[in-house]
């Protein structure tokens, strides 16, 4: 799941350039120590008001701009984290949404073992409604298309599912 490309098409928001360090760095593996939903919670609320786009390209390189949390988390904490950041992407819309799903996708993309994760089940109906909703950047289909791979290799059907893993071409 962790391998492959960050995004199918280069954004220019991934050139917006921050102000200063990106919140927790210094302190991301304590922070990481006690990983809950409040502490998710925070640390989404400070990348996102740090750089809301989940990519940041400095010269010819891209990255996440939560690399660092996902780095330093076991397989487990990946799992727990997953759920707690399903709420988080299933409530935002416009650019929050698009940094939520930035994060929800690298955490999926990080395990190596998909499981069923309760929330990001409840959840998965509406990330997908909200991905086809909050369509303002060209690669939303690709990162929700992330997220439903790691449900499907994970044998989660959600409910209310019409079959449609993915979501549909534009045109289409």
């Amino acid at each position: 799941m962790g391998e492959g490309m960050l995004f199918r098409a280069f954004s220019k928001h991934a050139l917006e350039m921050p102000d200063g360090p990106p919140p927790f760095v210094d302190e991301i593996e304590s922070f990481a120590e006690g990983l809950d939903a409040e502490r998710l919670e925070a640390f989404f609320e400070g990348r996102c008001a740090w750089h809301w786009y989940p990519i940041l390209t400095l010269g010819f390189t891209s990255g996440s701009v939560h690399h660092d949390l996902i780095d330093v988390l076991g397989q487990d904490q990946l799992l727990e984290a997953i759920g707690y950041a399903a709420p988080i992407c299933a409530r935002e819309d416009g650019e929050r949404f698009v940094s939520a799903l930035g994060l929800l996708m690298m955490l999926c993309r990080a395990v190596e073992k998909p499981a069923p994760i309760d929330s990001l089940t409840a959840g998965f109906m509406a990330i997908r409604e909200a991905a086809k909703r909050n369509a303002i950047d060209s690669n939303i289909r690709y990162w929700f298309d992330q997220v439903a791979s790691f449900q499907k290799e994970g044998g989660v059907e959600p409910e209310g599912f019409d079959g449609t893993w993915f979501m549909p071409q534009p045109g289409g």
